[in-house]
């Protein structure tokens, strides 16, 4: 028996958000399916519970019996994880778990995305970096503007 768990999020763009779920997780683009019209999401071993999701990871990418999945609802995406078995190990073999430190890391990783974006539809260059603390952080390239001083002397 399966029963997949829902979680409000607060995202809203999905584009900021696959990139997100590609950091956090260490995916590439092509392991995350996105729909124009919600999907069924496949819980425990393959059984279904009608939950859908317009993302889904499937269980060959989650590394746990299940797929997870988000679904727009009401503008924003709503996660839907198996209550049961959530956790998984990486390729590095470290556990990640899907829960609340892991929504914490992808809720970072979406506003970094989106802030990324944003700077890039002003046309701002921007590089990636860390702080002192390790904590990723966006720097803008901006080029000086040339003197338009003219001095008489």
């Amino acid at each position: 028996m399966s029963h997949l768990d829902e979680f409000k999020t607060s995202f809203k763009n999905k584009e900021a958000f696959v990139k997100a779920l590609c950091r956090t997780l260490d995916l590439k683009t092509n392991q995350i399916e996105v729909f124009e019209k919600a999907q069924a999401i496949q819980g425990y071993h393959g059984t279904q519970d009608g939950k859908v999701g317009h993302i889904i990871i499937r269980k060959q990418h989650t590394f746990i019996p299940s797929d997870i999945g988000w679904e727009m609802k009401d503008g924003v995406l709503v996660s839907h994880v198996d209550a049961f078995d959530y956790c998984r190990l990486n390729k590095n073999g470290q556990r990640v778990c899907y829960d609340s430190k892991f929504n914490l890391k992808l809720t970072e990783s979406y506003n970094f995305e989106l802030s990324k974006m944003t700077f890039q539809a002003r046309g701002i260059q921007c590089v990636e970096c860390r702080d002192a603390k390790g904590r990723l952080q966006l720097k803008a390239k901006i080029k000086p503007a040339a003197n338009k001083l003219k001095v008489h002397i």
